[in-house]
């Protein structure tokens, strides 16, 4: 079995030029899913997502196990008003916080629409930032803002109840913790509709929003934030969604999955994997054959990494070529000290055109960045091409084919020549697990 955390292909939608690792990614993933005898997801729409998308139930059983809370670190009552005094934030001025990293597929840019709109109309509001990443230049010179960088401990749970709104508009968040923590902290929640909406119904404890909808991000907070009534009746409402997702009955349900799923696989497959990958033999699982590491496997591996390395190397080249021309370059002597411009670079892509996969807009009046430049430009075009698209496809339809092949040819031969041995093995394993548990740690 296993659970799904991240969800790390669709990460690549939002680095410029590197969104043909997603079906890679995809390919890999779902080959080693397809060994799990179930797969625990943390959210009803992941699952959704998973099963709609990329078709995972037909290579394993999809099942959905949230997350929890520690509700004795978490909670209201660890406001304390000296956190304010170092900010120099008055006791009735509403805090909004964004606590995570600081990356593009985290739209930190949208925190920032916010933080602009709401200072443009004099709004009384302070802004404090728990976290840091590439993006924080986004961030760190907008008015009423603190960036504080990494909190921990006492320090970050003091952050959460000494503020008033819980602003959070990733979308690629699996089951969004740090929306839970904020909940539980008695903190109305503005946050995306799909990745974390499932900790928030709308108009009670929060604001589920459109992802990348800057609008609808920018009414809810300034919602809360002229109304603090509604505050104080939102922070109750979060409290008590809390409750439900307290950490240690979630940790119980998952040690009751442990033991369900030993005695279902006992059940229905007599212990045995190879029963089990028999039954799952179907339309659409093992693409990659039937072996957990194919041929082939570590050359894959090999030449998606370096083509990552070689990938990255271009684009931070092109980015630095393009500076060192510009007519007002900044001053920098070597190419690793300019590791930070790349990165502005590469999250400004995202408030442009280049990424076809981005929504990102810009109000209307608000200081756009500087795109990443033409050479830098072509090169993440031509890495988000329907072209390049294409052809790594054909290269993984190459490569299932050929390992499927192969692992038909090497699972008949091990057949044919080990059975015994995989009889004798079996064998040996079910009498160890029928062994007191000394004898088996001995």
């Amino acid at each position: 079995m296993g659970t799904y955390h991240s969800n790390i292909p669709e990460y690549m939608l939002f680095v410029p030029g590197m969104s043909w690792v997603k079906p890679i990614l995809e390919t890999f993933f779902r080959h080693i899913y397809n060994f799990l005898f179930r797969l625990y997801v943390p959210t009803p729409f992941i699952r959704n997502m998973l099963v709609d998308e990329q078709g995972m139930d037909r290579v394993t059983e999809i099942a959905v196990w949230g997350r929890g809370v520690d509700l004795e670190r978490f909670k209201p009552s660890n406001r304390n008003e000296s956190f304010r005094a170092k900010l120099n934030i008055g006791p009735d001025t509403p805090i909004v916080l964004y606590v995570g990293r600081l990356v593009p597929e985290k739209r930190p840019d949208i925190v920032a629409a916010v933080i602009k709109r709401l200072a443009a109309q004099n709004v009384d509001f302070q802004c404090v930032i728990v976290g840091a990443g590439p993006s924080e230049y986004l961030l760190n010179k907008l008015p009423n803002t603190h960036c504080l960088g990494w909190l921990n401990g006492d320090e970050l749970t003091e952050a959460y109840a000494s503020s008033d709104i819980f602003l959070f508009p990733s979308s690629v968040e699996t089951f969004g913790n740090v929306t839970l923590e904020a909940a539980a902290s008695g903190l109305p929640l503005v946050v995306e509709a799909k990745c974390s909406g499932h900790l928030v119904d709308h108009e009670e404890n929060g604001y589920v929003c459109e992802a990348g909808n800057k609008d609808d991000f920018f009414e809810g907070t300034l919602k809360l934030c002229r109304d603090a009534i509604k505050r104080r009746e939102f922070s109750e409402k979060s409290v008590a969604k809390s409750l439900l997702l307290e950490q240690s009955s979630v940790v119980r349900q998952m040690l009751d999955n442990y033991q369900d799923i030993r005695q279902e696989f006992y059940e229905q497959y007599g212990g045995n994997h190879y029963n089990r990958d028999e039954a799952y033999r179907q339309e659409g699982s093992f693409q990659l054959g039937m072996d957990p590491r194919p041929v082939g496997w570590y050359f894959m591996e090999f030449v998606l990494l370096t083509a990552i390395k070689i990938a990255n190397i271009l684009i931070k080249m092109a980015s630095w070529l393009e500076k060192r021309n510009a007519s007002d370059p900044i001053n920098v002597e070597t190419m690793e000290e300019n590791e930070n411009y790349d990165e502005e670079a590469q999250t400004a892509l995202l408030n442009g055109n280049g990424n076809g996969n981005s929504n990102i807009s810009y109000e209307e009046g608000e200081e756009d960045a500087a795109g990443p430049g033409f050479l830098c430009g072509m090169l993440i075009a031509i890495g988000d091409s329907p072209l390049t698209a294409n052809i790594v496809m054909f290269i993984i339809g190459f490569f299932l084919f050929v390992s499927r092949v192969i692992s038909k040819i090497r699972r008949g031969c091990a057949r044919k020549l080990c059975s015994k041995a995989f009889e004798s093995m079996e064998q040996r394993m079910d009498a160890a697990l029928t062994q007191p548990h000394q004898k088996r740690k001995d």
